[in-house]
């Protein structure tokens, strides 16, 4: 993975919160700065009243539980569509998916009028029902709560449906074209028009020391500033610990983490390190870090980056907790492209299974020189 500077994107969402604050914030701040306003200054007279009518609140709870219930419905039904339509080959796939996403065009009338006519009790199902089963009453009548459910989750679906067809849309499904080259493995991937750049995997392994070779390779096809990113997702619960210059090299983030003899250790066994906001540990390594699971440790290898080629907010060493894993993240030096030029940068995987002898905790010396050990193989 490359990660790249996103300015834009960044100004479009500061200008999209300015646009949400003007329209929605600021018209509700003045229905409650109305509220709170009487004739001779500030009062709580209004919401005095408010809270002591039963009929107020009736209307209130009626409200909310309609909201709440149509858009789990409208994401009940939007959701899965997109998924079908997206992810699953039939025949008229094309079609359906455009016509499923037709509701987005229709004003808000127009939509409850079209499916009064489709679905309501004097609508086309219903007559093909009647004259299917030879009754004449209506199969099912549009009433209450129900209806009003109906209306919404078939207006409102198409916002859930595009929303996410678009976002798997976005992800990168494209395969990779791979080839065998002795005793390389060599991945290349499609070009992202976007971003301008395209990534080449090279894997190789050394059958004597047991380490395997990934030589990543970013292409641009326009300048820019990227650095390479390698991120491994383990399951949650296990040790974390690598070398840092000194122990300012390193900041926490949400991780709770101890360092001793210049070794940073996460021991995630409680597994209660969360980041709501996307914060991780970032630090300036050195040339490994490792990850130990029961006695399976898992080791990476790479260069030294030094700190002034580090990305802001990033480093050499990521660790980010995620639900239910963890990403074991290293990233490479924050370098220039040239049009049409490249980045090489390459890393090295390991997993071994340390010895009964070893004590597998959090600030164990003899781990710390076992996966020394491995590194220098």
């Amino acid at each position: 993975m490359s990660r790249v500077p996103h300015t834009r994107s960044e100004w479009a969402g500061a200008c999209l919160a300015l646009l949400l604050v003007w329209l929605v914030a600021y018209p509700l701040l003045l229905v409650a700065a109305e509220g709170l306003r009487g004739d001779a200054g500030p009062t709580l007279e209004w919401v005095r009243r408010f809270f002591g009518r039963r009929n107020e609140w009736g209307a209130l709870w009626g409200s909310l539980w309609i909201s709440i219930a149509s858009v789990v419905m409208s994401a009940l039904i939007g959701v899965p569509l997109a998924f079908l339509f997206t992810r699953v080959e039939f025949p008229g796939r094309r079609l359906l998916a455009e016509l499923v996403a037709l509701p987005v065009v229709l004003p808000p009338l127009v939509g409850v009028i079209a499916f009064l006519f489709l679905w309501g009790e004097t609508g086309f199902v219903a007559h093909l029902v009647q004259w299917v089963t030879g009754t004449t009453d209506p199969p099912w009548r549009l009433q209450g709560a129900g209806g009003i459910l109906l209306v919404h989750a078939y207006s409102m679906y198409v916002y859930f449906y595009l929303f996410t067809r678009a976002a798997l849309r976005n992800i990168d499904g494209a395969a990779y074209t791979t080839s065998i080259a002795g005793t390389h493995v060599v991945a290349s991937g499609p070009a992202d028009t976007t971003l301008g750049v395209s990534m080449a995997k090279d894997y190789s392994a050394d059958a004597a020391s047991g380490w395997i070779k990934i030589a990543y390779t970013i292409k641009a096809t326009k300048g820019q500033r990227a650095a390479p990113w390698e991120v491994s997702r383990v399951p949650r619960g296990g040790i974390v610990f690598f070398p840092v210059p000194s122990a300012s090299a390193v900041t926490k983030g949400p991780l709770t983490i101890t360092t001793a003899n210049n070794i940073v250790w996460f021991d995630d066994a409680p597994k209660t390190a969360t980041s709501p906001t996307g914060e991780k540990l970032f630090a300036d390594g050195t040339t490994w870090t490792a990850y130990l699971l029961g006695r399976n440790l898992f080791l990476k290898r790479f260069t030294d980056t030094p700190a002034s080629m580090q990305p802001t907010n990033e480093g050499e060493i990521d660790v980010y907790p995620g639900n239910g894993f963890l990403e074991f993240e290293v990233q490479g030096p924050y370098t220039q492209i040239a049009a049409n030029g490249s980045l090489p940068w390459s890393i090295e995987w390991k997993v071994v299974t340390v010895p009964t002898s070893i004590a597998v905790t959090s600030g164990s010396t003899a781990l710390v020189d076992f996966a020394k050990q491995q590194v220098a193989q």
